[in-house]
């Protein structure tokens, strides 16, 4: 996913949004889906040849997983976990301990 600088500086949401729909529509066609933050924005700019002002925000990679990943509870550490099949279980907090309900 890309952002055009000339346009706004602050499109999290945006990217969010459009990296959502991208892995449910892929999910429909039985595509998975892993969103990629952590990449070398420079390089993939060149290999892209993306002119300055615009610049890569998420790399979302699409295909068939070898592998597979389960949510567990977190117990204090994020710290990912795999089992002789190589599937991964991921350390999450409870939707009770990320929302936070108020009655005013």
């Amino acid at each position: 996913l890309l952002r055009d600088d000339t346009v706004k500086h602050n499109c999290q949401f945006d990217v969010g949004a459009a990296a959502t729909t991208v892995s449910l529509a892929a999910k429909q066609y039985g595509l998975d889906s892993c969103c990629l933050a952590s990449f070398n924005h420079e390089r993939l700019r060149s290999l892209l040849a993306l002119p300055q002002t615009i610049v890569p925000e998420l790399v979302i990679a699409l295909g068939y997983a070898d592998q597979h990943s389960r949510a567990v509870p977190y117990a204090g550490s994020v710290r990912y976990t795999a089992d002789e099949n190589r599937n991964f279980s991921v350390p999450k907090f409870s939707a009770a301990e990320v929302i936070v309900y108020s009655d005013l």
